[in-house]
């Protein structure tokens, strides 16, 4: 008489198995993420700071920029 297997529903899972998720901020994957990738901070004297305030539609804005000097 021959032993059967049993006869299983369902997907076979192994514990090696991977999971990548989506970063809801970026939409790349976790593992990709450019979200908490680590920045460079440069010295303070590397890069300067734009200011202007201008009227726009009325209300006064101001507009920031930052421009990095070469390294």
């Amino acid at each position: 008489m021959k032993k059967t297997q049993p006869f299983v529903i369902g997907a076979k899972f192994e514990d090696d198995i991977v999971l990548d998720t989506v970063c809801k901020k970026c939409g790349f994957n976790k593992s990709e993420c450019i979200c908490n990738a680590k920045k460079e901070l440069l010295e303070p004297n590397k890069h300067n700071l734009y200011l202007k305030h201008e009227k726009r539609n009325g209300k006064i804005v101001t507009i920031v920029g930052e421009f990095f000097m070469e390294a």
